[in-house]
Protein backbone atom coordinates (compact mmCIF):
# COMPACT_ATOMS: atom_id res chain seq x y z
CA UNK A 1 0.00 0.00 0.00
CA UNK A 2 1.08 3.33 -1.02
CA UNK A 3 0.43 6.62 1.52
CA UNK A 4 1.99 9.91 1.18
CA UNK A 5 4.22 8.55 -2.14
CA UNK A 6 6.10 5.76 0.26
CA UNK A 7 5.35 2.38 0.77
CA UNK A 8 3.63 1.38 3.78
CA UNK A 9 3.23 -2.64 5.29
CA UNK A 10 -0.29 -3.19 7.38
CA UNK A 11 -2.98 -4.90 7.95
CA UNK A 12 -5.53 -1.74 8.63
CA UNK A 13 -8.51 -1.14 7.26
CA UNK A 14 -8.66 2.46 5.16
CA UNK A 15 -11.73 4.46 5.23
CA UNK A 16 -12.60 7.57 3.51
CA UNK A 17 -14.01 10.26 4.56
CA UNK A 18 -16.20 12.88 2.12
CA UNK A 19 -15.54 16.15 4.36
CA UNK A 20 -17.92 18.05 2.10
CA UNK A 21 -20.89 15.78 3.06
CA UNK A 22 -23.09 13.99 0.07
CA UNK A 23 -23.28 16.21 -2.52
CA UNK A 24 -20.43 17.49 -5.02
CA UNK A 25 -18.94 19.73 -3.51
CA UNK A 26 -19.56 23.85 -2.32
CA UNK A 27 -22.16 26.23 -4.43
CA UNK A 28 -20.69 28.80 -6.43
CA UNK A 29 -22.26 32.30 -6.92
CA UNK A 30 -21.92 35.47 -8.74
CA UNK A 31 -22.92 39.04 -8.36
CA UNK A 32 -23.89 39.68 -11.78
CA UNK A 33 -25.67 43.22 -11.28
CA UNK A 34 -24.03 46.35 -10.43
CA UNK A 35 -20.56 45.90 -11.65
CA UNK A 36 -17.60 45.89 -9.65
CA UNK A 37 -16.17 49.63 -9.52
CA UNK A 38 -20.07 51.13 -10.63
CA UNK A 39 -20.89 54.39 -9.77
CA UNK A 40 -24.43 55.10 -8.82
CA UNK A 41 -26.74 58.46 -7.98
CA UNK A 42 -29.05 56.41 -5.74
CA UNK A 43 -28.87 55.05 -2.39
CA UNK A 44 -31.67 52.39 -2.79
CA UNK A 45 -30.38 49.82 -5.36
CA UNK A 46 -30.96 45.92 -6.49
CA UNK A 47 -28.31 43.26 -6.56
CA UNK A 48 -28.54 40.33 -8.86
CA UNK A 49 -26.95 37.40 -9.48
CA UNK A 50 -27.31 33.56 -10.06
CA UNK A 51 -26.28 30.34 -7.50
CA UNK A 52 -25.24 27.12 -8.71
CA UNK A 53 -24.32 23.84 -6.65
CA UNK A 54 -22.73 20.82 -7.98
CA UNK A 55 -24.67 17.70 -8.77
CA UNK A 56 -25.00 15.48 -5.84
CA UNK A 57 -27.63 13.42 -4.25
CA UNK A 58 -28.07 16.13 -1.59
CA UNK A 59 -27.62 19.26 -4.40
CA UNK A 60 -29.36 22.42 -3.91
CA UNK A 61 -29.26 26.03 -2.91
CA UNK A 62 -30.81 26.01 0.56
CA UNK A 63 -30.23 30.09 1.07
CA UNK A 64 -28.43 33.09 -0.65
CA UNK A 65 -27.68 36.38 1.29
CA UNK A 66 -26.22 39.50 0.76
CA UNK A 67 -24.45 42.15 3.09
CA UNK A 68 -23.39 45.60 2.50
CA UNK A 69 -20.27 47.13 3.78
CA UNK A 70 -19.67 44.34 6.42
CA UNK A 71 -23.38 43.82 8.01
CA UNK A 72 -25.72 41.65 8.76
CA UNK A 73 -26.47 38.89 6.31
CA UNK A 74 -29.63 39.24 4.60
CA UNK A 75 -31.46 36.62 2.62
CA UNK A 76 -31.55 37.08 -0.85
CA UNK A 77 -34.93 36.68 -2.47
CA UNK A 78 -34.90 33.96 -5.44
CA UNK A 79 -37.06 31.01 -6.47
CA UNK A 80 -35.99 27.74 -5.50
CA UNK A 81 -35.43 25.38 -8.74
CA UNK A 82 -32.70 23.20 -10.09
CA UNK A 83 -29.84 24.11 -11.63
CA UNK A 84 -28.68 28.28 -11.53
CA UNK A 85 -30.57 30.46 -9.48
CA UNK A 86 -31.38 33.31 -10.20
CA UNK A 87 -31.64 35.67 -7.18
CA UNK A 88 -31.81 39.46 -6.14
CA UNK A 89 -31.84 41.84 -2.85
CA UNK A 90 -32.65 45.51 -2.33
CA UNK A 91 -29.93 47.49 -0.35
CA UNK A 92 -29.27 50.69 0.77
CA UNK A 93 -25.82 51.98 0.13
CA UNK A 94 -24.11 54.45 1.98
CA UNK A 95 -22.60 57.96 0.22
CA UNK A 96 -18.97 56.87 -1.14
CA UNK A 97 -17.78 53.54 -1.60
CA UNK A 98 -19.71 50.14 -0.71
CA UNK A 99 -18.45 46.73 -0.34
CA UNK A 100 -21.34 44.21 -1.29
CA UNK A 101 -20.74 40.68 -0.55
CA UNK A 102 -22.87 37.41 -1.53
CA UNK A 103 -23.17 33.77 -0.58
CA UNK A 104 -24.83 31.02 -1.01
CA UNK A 105 -25.18 27.83 1.34
CA UNK A 106 -26.61 24.11 -0.11
CA UNK A 107 -28.07 21.46 1.45
CA UNK A 108 -25.15 20.18 2.81
CA UNK A 109 -24.33 23.22 4.64
CA UNK A 110 -21.67 23.75 2.18
CA UNK A 111 -20.78 27.66 2.07
CA UNK A 112 -19.59 29.34 -1.46
CA UNK A 113 -16.61 31.12 -1.70
CA UNK A 114 -17.98 35.28 -1.10
CA UNK A 115 -18.47 37.08 -4.45
CA UNK A 116 -17.85 40.47 -3.75
CA UNK A 117 -18.02 43.76 -5.33
CA UNK A 118 -17.52 47.47 -4.97
CA UNK A 119 -20.27 49.81 -5.75
CA UNK A 120 -19.58 54.14 -5.30
CA UNK A 121 -22.50 56.13 -4.30
CA UNK A 122 -22.25 59.51 -5.15
CA UNK A 123 -25.85 61.49 -5.28
CA UNK A 124 -24.27 64.56 -7.16
CA UNK A 125 -22.24 62.42 -10.43
CA UNK A 126 -25.99 61.47 -12.19
CA UNK A 127 -24.19 57.68 -11.93
CA UNK A 128 -22.71 55.05 -14.02
CA UNK A 129 -25.78 52.54 -13.95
Amino acid sequence: MKVGGQVVDCDAHVFYVNSSGTGGGPPTITITDPDDGDVVDDEDITVHGHASDPPGPNSGIDQIHVRVNGGSWQPADWDPGTGTISWEEPIELDEGDNLIEARAIDFDENTSSIHEIEVEYDPDTGGSN
